[in-house]
C-alpha cells in the first residue's frame, strides 16, 4: 500500500509499459511534476508498480463535497510522442468534475 493524499484513489494503469531501462535502472521518467500539483482534486500521486509490462500510478483525490457519494466524473486523454531517438513518451491528462470549479 502507498500513502496518498486526499480522501480516494484513482488507479492509472498502463500495459505493455516499463519505468526502467532493460539493465534495471529505476526510471526512465524524465519529468514529472512534484508531487503537491497544486490542484484542489488531484491531491497526491506515486508510482504504484513497474512489473511484467504493467506500469501504475496511483493519484490521491478529495471529493467534491466531504462524505458524500463519490461519483463524479473523471475524463482522461493519453498522448504518445515517439522522439527522434525512439523513445516514447506518454503525457496523460486528467479532468476530474471538470463541472464543478471548486
Amino acid at each position: 500500500m502507498i500513502p496518498l493524499n486526499g480522501s480516494d484513489v484513482l488507479k492509472i494503469v498502463f500495459t505493455q509499459a516499463q519505468a526502467h531501462v532493460a539493465d534495471g535502472t529505476r526510471s526512465t521518467i524524465i519529468s514529472q511534476p512534484a508531487r503537491d500539483i497544486g490542484y484542489p482534486r488531484i491531491t497526491d500521486f506515486a508510482q504504484a508498480g513497474d512489473f511484467e509490462g504493467t506500469l501504475s500510478y496511483g493519484i490521491g483525490i478529495t471529493r467534491p463535497v466531504s462524505l458524500s457519494n463519490p461519483q463524479f466524473p473523471v475524463r482522461a486523454y493519453e498522448v504518445e510522442k515517439v522522439t527522434a531517438t525512439g523513445q516514447h513518451q506518454y503525457v496523460v491528462a486528467i479532468d476530474i468534475d471538470a463541472s464543478n470549479p471548486a
